[in-house]
């Protein structure tokens, strides 16, 4: 029995010395680490280039498990495209258009507060609340906050080859009349978004099956991989994103790209929906950064329990 017990706790002192999520905060924003390892960057402050496409709140880089990095930040072919990051193209007040917060027009994301804690099964929890302000909406000629975003970022450790990180995005409109929307063409880009790196050869997964990407949103499943050898020495990596059941419209369509632009949970589309002031907008979403392809069986372990937390 002591033999037993020493062993029982000789592992756990190393899964908390070598498995210990936290953060490392600078002036730009906060390192979330996995022991010495980067899991990724959330932006703080606004970023822009040659005082373009200002943007904040979203996350780059993203680390692949073995280093490499899996995200890109104003692209070449699409400067507005960010990391992980969650944006609509239209903001409305009434029938006033405030802003293209996907296009970074007439928008700021204020990061009012961001504090750190430690979660239950040696997760990491981010929280931050956001103030989403244009100037086009002004009282006593100040702009004034439209919508108060509180997000929570929970990281999971590497387990099986898998990194978990849940997302639950809470938008509460501070004046009536608030709608969001995607772009007002068919494709309808909107909503939780992944920008990685493409090369070819790129594979496209959901429930189980591969997909081809359209030019147009397509209708899967819950999931959709995309993996390719993007890992580190060329070796077979991946992210899947999840929509979890809890959504609106659950299962949202997906925009998939196998070049030049983001990966795209796309709700609501190219129309618009309200933001009740009395009641919350609520979007859960995850991601999971993988080694190998989506045969991986930890990447099946994790869709079972999203289900079953659900």
């Amino acid at each position: 029995m002591k033999i037993y017990l020493t062993v029982v706790l000789l592992f756990a002192t190393s899964v908390s010395v070598f498995s210990q999520i936290s953060m490392e905060p600078t002036t730009q924003g906060a390192w979330i680490k996995d022991g010495n390892q980067k899991v990724f960057f959330y932006q703080k402050l606004p970023k822009s280039l040659d005082g373009k496409y200002s943007r904040s709140n979203y996350l780059h880089p993203v680390y692949g498990l073995d280093g490499e990095i899996l995200s890109e930040d104003f692209p070449a072919d699409h400067f507005h495209h960010r990391g992980i990051f969650w944006t609509w193209h239209q903001l409305w007040k009434d029938s006033l258009r405030l802003s293209d917060p996907w296009m970074c027009e007439n928008f700021s994301q204020e990061v009012a507060d961001l504090k750190f804690s430690k979660g239950k099964n040696s997760t990491g929890i981010l929280e931050v609340r956001v103030l989403w302000k244009s100037p086009l909406w002004l009282k006593d000629n100040v702009q004034s906050t439209i919508i108060e975003e509180n997000t929570k970022i929970v990281i999971f450790p590497l387990v099986n080859d898998c990194r978990r990180i849940d997302f639950c995005i809470e938008l509460k409109a501070l004046e009536n009349g608030i709608r969001i929307g995607g772009s007002q063409d068919e494709k309808g880009y909107s909503g939780f978004s992944v920008r990685m790196p493409l090369i070819p050869g790129m594979k496209f997964t959901t429930n189980g099956n591969e997909v081809v990407p359209q030019n147009l949103a397509i209708t899967g499943g819950a999931d959709m991989d995309i993996s390719g050898s993007v890992g580190k020495d060329g070796k077979l990596a991946g992210i899947m994103m999840v929509d979890h059941p809890t959504n609106p419209d659950f299962a949202q369509k997906w925009i998939i790209r196998k070049e030049k632009s983001m990966q795209n949970c796309a709700w609501p589309g190219n129309r618009t929906v309200e933001i009740p002031k009395n009641k919350p907008l609520v979007l859960n979403y995850s991601v999971v950064i993988h080694r190998g392809d989506v045969s991986n069986k930890g990447l099946q372990d994790i869709l079972k329990e999203i289900v079953d937390e659900r």
